[in-house]
């Protein structure tokens, strides 16, 4: 059994038809090749392995939910606008094939699921473009694509495209990724300084990862360690790009681009306690100076790479980035 139907958030299902070979959908063509006429209904078997949207509009409205079950894929072809505001899911065995400068837009995520067949080898779920290998399937992963830009500590914006990915059942194995993007997502980004970058939270605290970049494919590759959570790229320069300076009403704080040691001022108050806080929110290190106006921090030798918010007197903050 193979359906095709679109599923609404009050469980009122819709149907795609078929009297043809060719149906209508909201002004586009969609076709399946070679098989009889029949009609598509929710629930009622679909023939064949293939289905074709080649031009037209096809919105997915928010709250919605479009399943496709089997061993379907679907191609969109270059004359296809699909905007997606809500769900579709892929699951175990559907994928999606699209056409360089014609991806899903849209506000929502499409997801496909990988079952727990572990060693992960070179596997791209529903065919989202994003590949993984990994040692553990950990009970298997789901992947999430979205296309919303997200913003980076400093506030720059990414590509139009991020990827989750989660496991049914925690794993320490590290994820190797290859992650695809089209070049109407770059949104006038050079594609020679794109990383990839990773967050525990979507839409927050975004650390970049060492990246290799092939131009030619628009593809990314990074490892990321577990536990993994969601992925998009970058300008690498730009969003880890701080002033040499940052005042507040209270104090001043320089370099920005730290090393080994910083420096804060107080401009009309005196500095009674400091805090080094990674992207996570983790304090990393703390002192106590004795209220003085002026003071020289000698910060640990081993910090990792990325944003850090330091945090003077319990209330100023401060963007850092440690190179």
């Amino acid at each position: 059994m193979r359906a095709i139907c679109a599923k609404t958030s009050d469980h009122k299902r819709a149907a795609l038809t078929e009297a043809t070979g060719v149906s209508s959908y909201l002004g586009g063509v969609m076709r399946k090749r070679g098989f009889a006429p029949l009609l598509l209904l929710c629930g009622l078997p679909v023939l064949g392995q293939d289905m074709y949207f080649d031009a037209g509009t096809l919105h997915v409205a928010g709250g919605t939910e479009v399943v496709i079950s089997g061993a379907i894929t679907w191609h969109l072809g270059s004359g296809a606008v699909v905007v997606n505001d809500g769900h579709v899911d892929l699951g175990l065995q559907a994928a999606l094939e699209e056409t360089v400068g014609a991806p899903i837009t849209g506000s929502g995520i499409e997801s496909a699921q990988l079952p727990d067949n572990s060693p992960v080898v070179a596997a791209e779920p529903g065919g989202l473009g994003l590949t993984l290998s990994t040692p553990d399937a950990a009970g298997g992963l789901t992947v999430e694509r979205g296309h919303l830009r997200q913003s980076a500590t400093n506030g720059v914006l990414g590509i139009a495209r991020w990827y989750g990915v989660s496991s049914v059942a925690p794993t320490t194995e590290a994820l190797d990724m290859v992650f695809q993007y089209d070049p109407t997502e770059l949104y006038g980004i050079d594609p020679a300084v794109l990383s990839l970058f990773g967050a525990t939270q979507l839409g927050s605290g975004w650390l970049p990862l060492a990246t290799t970049g092939i131009i030619g494919d628009a593809t990314l590759s990074a490892t990321d360690n577990a536990p993994w959570a969601f992925f998009t790229a970058f300008d690498l320069d730009a969003a880890t790009s701080v002033s040499e300076t940052l005042t507040s009403a209270a104090f001043r704080v320089w370099p920005t681009a730290f090393d080994a040691s910083l420096s804060i001022q107080g401009t009309n108050s005196t500095i009674q306690r400091v805090q080094l806080l990674d992207a996570r929110g983790r304090c990393v290190w703390e002192e106590r100076p004795l209220q003085v106006a002026l003071f020289t921090c000698a910060l640990p030798v081993d910090l990792a790479s990325g944003p850090y918010l330091l945090r003077v007197n319990d209330h100023d903050t401060f963007r850092l980035m440690h190179p």
